[in-house]
């Protein structure tokens, strides 16, 4: 019977990697040109500042303007050799994935043929049946529903448990402060009655 292992796919590495080292080289090619251009832009107003105004012209002295051809020059040269190598990276790239594609299709097909004829499954080093795989592994999902749902249930009681604790613990506050407020006015009371009786067996002592 044939099996089935896990095997580690590299082509989405490898294709992450090629595509890291290409966009890296293509970035510092773009830097360098753009720096370039940075450079002949401010050399080429600096030439106009220094220019001598002569009615609507600007003169230009000839080492000046020579000096700025050749710069001129030289980067037109460097951007043509820029724009080669970006072309060069950039058709790499789509050999490279053009390579990985045509590996993805194949490996594909190749599951598809182990999954429609593979009779058992390794996990852990324990052959099983494709049957067995399946049950065990819709048991253990199973299972773990389960035991999330169990955990979300309780949870829900714990916080309704809490809530209502809460709710009990507040009335029974309030009537501790209802309660300690008649026994101060109780209290009260009976020290006036208590006064008044005092008052009265007074009066009664001082007539007899």
């Amino acid at each position: 019977m044939k099996q089935t292992y896990l095997k580690p796919n590299w082509l989405l590495l490898l294709f992450v990697m090629i595509s890291t080292m290409i966009s890296a080289q293509n970035d510092e090619v773009v830097k360098e040109y753009l720096f370039s251009g940075k450079k002949i832009e401010n050399k080429f107003n600096t030439m106009l500042d220094k220019a001598t105004v002569f009615q609507e012209y600007k003169l230009v002295k000839s080492e000046v303007l020579d000096d700025f051809r050749l710069s001129f020059s030289s980067f037109l040269d460097k951007s043509n050799e820029n724009f080669g190598t970006l072309n060069s990276k950039l058709e790499e790239k789509d050999v490279a994935i053009s390579n990985l594609n045509s590996e993805v299709i194949s490996l594909k097909n190749e599951n598809l043929n182990l999954n429609n004829s593979v009779a058992t499954i390794s996990v852990f080093g324990i052959n099983l049946e494709k049957g067995t795989y399946n049950f065990l592994m819709w048991s253990i999902l199973m299972l773990f529903g389960f035991v999330a749902f169990y955990f979300a249930y309780r949870f829900k009681l714990a916080n309704e448990i809490t809530k209502n604790s809460k709710i009990i613990l507040a009335e029974v506050e309030d009537e501790y402060q209802l309660f300690k407020q008649k026994s101060i006015e109780r209290e009260q009371k009976l020290r006036r009655q208590l006064q008044d009786e005092i008052i009265k067996c007074r009066e009664l002592k001082d007539v007899s």
